[in-house]
């Protein structure tokens, strides 16, 4: 008979642990993520100007390195 009882003292001590976990997990509030915040982007638009405005600069370019290349 001892043998009947220990076994069930452990499986009502399980099934008590268990229900504990089980209602206090039950009882934690839901997390409500807000939703994602759409943020304002700028634009532009490169284009060519319709002024036709044109800069010239008297002088020469020249590179201040050079290597000659063979293919």
């Amino acid at each position: 008979m001892k043998i009947h009882s220990k076994s069930r003292r452990i499986s009502a001590h399980f099934v008590s642990t268990l229900l504990v976990a089980t209602l206090t997990s039950a009882c934690e509030k839901e997390v409500v993520e807000p939703p994602e915040r759409i943020r304002a982007v700028k634009t532009i638009v490169v284009a060519e100007r319709a002024s036709g405005q044109l800069r010239k600069f008297p002088g020469t370019v020249q590179p201040v390195d050079t290597s000659s290349i063979s293919f």
